[in-house]
């Protein structure tokens, strides 16, 4: 009878021990992506590695000799064209919007590189608009991975991010018109200085602020362990800090509760229930 009882309560979160025999609890699981997230991830990766297919064998096809230097840079798309689409497929589930900004930062750098390693063009045709598209293939990677960051918390989220975007934009428009009214500001010295010293201090000012805005929005979405951390659900995403010890109000799943860094139960979830010896039996 305590043997079926002990089938049917939920799964007991796996404590890790340290020298001192101390349980900490493991650390906590990322929250579901948004729908459509990994999907999106699946296909940008997928056409990432077909283009990267293609243009290696034509490198290698080159005459008179192949293009050895774009040939590799396509073979490392490849390799992180895989590691997008094992991300689309649900694994590295640890952290799967650092594995996009990964497959983003690798495809940004190693098409700009096999672009120059090519001389700039490949049987007379120019890499231009290959490389304009596939800049634009990494910059839809990363949005989508932060889009996984941001979606977990969105109240605070976005506003932070709209905030510290709304910040950064001012910076190019102001640089263009500077450079477009460049003779004008010539005229004098004192109006150069001038215009330099009061130029110097908005642009740093907004770019401080937009940096810390959007490192703080994409703070908000970080899942931490400890004491005051997040208790989300690992399927949903749900925010169960609150919420009765059980399963999920949003989904259903059985979540178990979260214990603090010192073992001891949150009271966010209520007390950890342990079954008895009999039932381990």
């Amino acid at each position: 009878m305590f043997a079926s009882q002990a089938s049917l309560s939920p799964p007991e979160p796996e404590l890790r021990l340290t020298d001192n025999q101390q349980a900490i609890p493991p650390l906590p699981l990322m929250p579901a992506p948004p729908r459509g997230a990994p999907a999106g991830a699946l296909v940008l990766s997928a056409l990432l590695g077909l283009s990267a297919v293609v243009f290696a064998v034509l490198a290698a096809l080159h005459s008179p000799k192949p293009a050895w230097f774009m040939m590799g840079f396509e073979l490392v798309m490849i390799a992180a064209s895989a590691m997008g689409i094992l991300t689309g497929l649900g694994r590295f589930r640890e952290g799967p919007a650092m594995a996009l900004g990964c497959v983003a930062a690798v495809t940004a750098v190693a098409a700009y590189l096999g672009y120059l390693g090519a001389g700039k063009q490949l049987y007379a045709h120019s890499l231009l608009p290959l490389l304009v598209a596939r800049e634009g293939l990494a910059a839809c990677l990363a949005v989508v991975g932060a889009w996984m960051v941001l979606a977990r918390r969105p109240d605070r989220s976005l506003p932070a991010f709209l905030r510290g975007v709304a910040c950064g934009v001012p910076i190019p428009l102001l640089l263009a018109a500077a450079w477009r009214w460049r003779a004008a500001i010539n005229t004098s010295g004192i109006m150069q200085t001038m215009v330099a010293t009061v130029g110097f201090l908005v642009l740093t000012g907004l770019l401080a602020a937009s940096v810390h805005l959007l490192i703080r929005a994409f703070q908000f979405g970080r899942v931490r362990a400890g004491p005051g951390a997040p208790i989300l659900c690992v399927k949903c995403g749900y925010d169960l800090a609150g919420t009765p010890a059980g399963p999920c109000p949003e989904c259903g799943t059985p979540t178990p509760p979260n214990p603090d860094d010192n073992g001891s139960p949150s009271p966010a979830r209520g007390p950890i229930t342990q079954p008895d010896a009999g039932a381990r039996q």
